[in-house]
């Protein structure tokens, strides 16, 4: 939640825990049964749900605040 703005990507994800990609996508998904990219779309849409009920921001920076390319992305993902 504290790196939303950080490179989630599969690659990000598996160099971090010393796996390769590949294997690190199918680990992940048996464990907890979504894709790495569904969990961390699910996590930042989360976020700016929150963000969007509790503050003021802009819709902008809300999304730019979560770690979405556009304001357009965002609105995709929910």
């Amino acid at each position: 939640m504290e790196h939303l703005k950080s490179d989630l990507s599969i690659n990000a994800l598996a160099n971090r825990v010393h796996m390769s990609p590949r294997n690190f996508a199918r680990v992940y998904a048996a464990k907890r049964g979504c894709t790495p990219a569904k969990s961390v779309e699910a996590i930042r849409v989360d976020a700016a749900r929150r963000r969007l009920e509790e503050t003021d921001n802009r819709i902008e920076a809300i999304a730019e605040g979560c770690g979405f390319s556009s304001e357009e992305q965002m609105r995709c993902a929910f």
